[in-house]
């Protein structure tokens, strides 16, 4: 039997209620308020009785109607810098997928070396690593095994292993690309913000690069020799791909848009002479 929306509200809110009654005695009036949104929050989150986000955008008004926090405190974490710089990344990403500019370097990247089957894996995979250090690892990830098997099907391959390395080298290149930067994925950024909260130190977006891309740069030939290793493969040259792409004006404008956003991520402000003009 498949319960509607309003059941399945009618059911969390109920839930979130007992506990609320249950832990009488047991807590502190606001610890027991906390506890209830605690389980009435993740109720909505996972039945999905109402939208995420307006789930999402609930919890603040209700921390402050049940007192737990006022309600500029329970604003605050959303304008924390931390989430400014995901929100940032996240758009930019949606402006990239959208008009495939990521689809648009991959091809470029790929087409324009020989069709030596070990380089061209190595090429993938870093190709996937630079995608992900800006946008999600699950996108690029999707994009470059696309692209990647689509370099095998014209293959035989007798021990069936070219196919094993370059799924998993993707799949790895995306989790390494990620460490890169702050904004690409949002266990950096949120380890940054813990970084910031429990010392005081803020690492920039810069320090952050300067410390997790030579650790990309050096997983990405390590996971490759590995792979190489563990899955011999007689592959000797795979296709190159043949590009016929050319970037439009939308897909410039978004470059323009991404690059100047890297710059100033990687500053931290805007230059003195552009500063002063505007």
């Amino acid at each position: 039997m498949k319960l509607g929306r309003g059941a399945k509200f009618i059911a969390v809110a109920s839930a979130s209620a007992l506990s609320f009654y249950a832990s009488s005695g047991l807590l502190a009036q606001g610890e027991r308020c906390a506890l209830t949104l605690l389980i009435l929050a993740a109720g909505l989150w996972m039945t999905e009785a109402l939208p995420l986000a307006a789930t999402s955008l609930l919890i603040p008004l209700l921390q402050s109607m049940l007192g737990i926090q006022g309600f500029r405190e329970a604003l605050q974490p959303f304008f924390d810098p931390v989430v400014m710089l995901l929100l940032g990344g996240f758009l930019l990403a949606v402006a990239v997928d959208k008009h495939d500019l990521d689809e648009y370097i991959a091809h470029q990247i790929l087409s324009r070396f020989g069709g030596d089957a070990r380089l061209l894996i190595l090429l993938t995979m870093l190709t996937t690593a630079l995608l992900s250090m800006w946008i999600s690892n699950t996108a690029s990830t999707a994009l470059m095994l696309a692209i990647a098997l689509r370099m095998t099907e014209e293959v035989r391959d007798s021990r069936g292993n070219l196919s094993k390395i370059l799924v998993l080298g993707v799949a790895y290149s995306a989790t390494v690309g990620g460490l890169a930067t702050l904004v690409g994925t949002t266990t950096t950024a949120m380890a940054a913000g813990m970084l910031r909260e429990m010392t005081g130190y803020e690492i920039t977006f810069l320090g952050w690069s300067l410390l997790g891309l030579p650790i990309t740069l050096t997983m990405i030939p390590i996971i490759w020799l590995l792979l190489l290793t563990l899955f011999p493969t007689d592959v000797k040259r795979l296709p190159t791909l043949e590009v016929e792409l050319e970037m439009n004006p939308r897909q410039r404008l978004t470059l323009i848009l991404f690059a100047s956003s890297i710059v100033l991520w990687a500053t931290g402000r805007l230059p003195e002479p552009l500063a002063r003009l505007l």
